[in-house]
């Protein structure tokens, strides 16, 4: 799509400008239109594919680098990515929790021992903020709760955990969930990008014909 737009207008349309000079042709007021529309389409599209590449990028970077002064500026102000980020950090947050808890670990005593053990850079620095607010005397589940990088199913999922009274507890069921939460929506966008795209060329190829094929089909059988 980004190839033809460009193709289109970098190619295309400097060469049909000059043949209506050549031949005199004043383009109508729909070919005007037309021929703008080519021109500013692909930067659209470009100013598009930056802001969401930069914008992907940088959380990436902040959250690898530990910039959480950055990760809390994007889940404040950013929508489009601050369910991502919520979602990455629930979702690992829970897979370590859910390993020691399935084999038998206390919920306060899992957090302990991950604050002494955990080396993975993602998630370390939320474990120390998890920690440091239960020496503070807090519990955990108003800490998990009141935390802004955990999403709210997780927060729900993990509240009915810790007043689960059953002895083989776990978060399996939020990890299910939100993977095939995942592999939905993946499978949703797909199905809408892709048509858009095939819907998108076509019309513009059609544009194309309206606007510039048949306007210079008619001047050269006047000749």
């Amino acid at each position: 799509l980004m190839m033809f737009s460009l193709f289109i207008v970098y190619a295309l349309l400097p060469s049909i400008m000059q043949l209506f000079i050549e031949f005199a042709i004043e383009p109508d007021l729909f070919t005007k239109i037309m021929f703008k529309l080519f021109t500013i389409i692909p930067i659209i599209i470009i100013i598009i594919l930056f802001c969401f590449g930069t914008i992907c990028f940088v959380s990436l970077y902040a959250i690898k680098k530990q910039y959480f002064q950055l990760i809390d500026f994007l889940i404040k102000h950013a929508w489009i990515i601050q369910r991502m980020i919520k979602k990455y950090y629930s979702i690992k947050f829970a897979l370590y929790y859910n390993e020691l808890l399935i084999n038998g670990y206390d919920s306060t005593d899992i957090i302990i021992m991950l604050y002494q053990q955990i080396d993975d850079s993602d998630i370390k620095m939320l474990i120390y903020e998890i920690y440091r607010k239960i020496l503070l005397g807090e519990s955990l589940e108003y800490i998990i709760s009141q935390f802004d990088y955990f999403e709210p199913l997780f927060i729900t999922c993990f509240k009915i955990l810790l007043h689960d009274n059953r002895s083989n507890k776990s978060l399996d069921n939020y990890l299910k969930i939100s993977l095939d939460t995942l592999h939905f929506k993946i499978i949703q966008v797909i199905k809408f990008i892709v048509p858009f795209i095939y819907c998108f060329t076509a019309g513009f190829v059609i544009l194309v014909y309206i606007s510039i094929v048949i306007p210079m089909m008619s001047v050269i059988s006047n000749l």
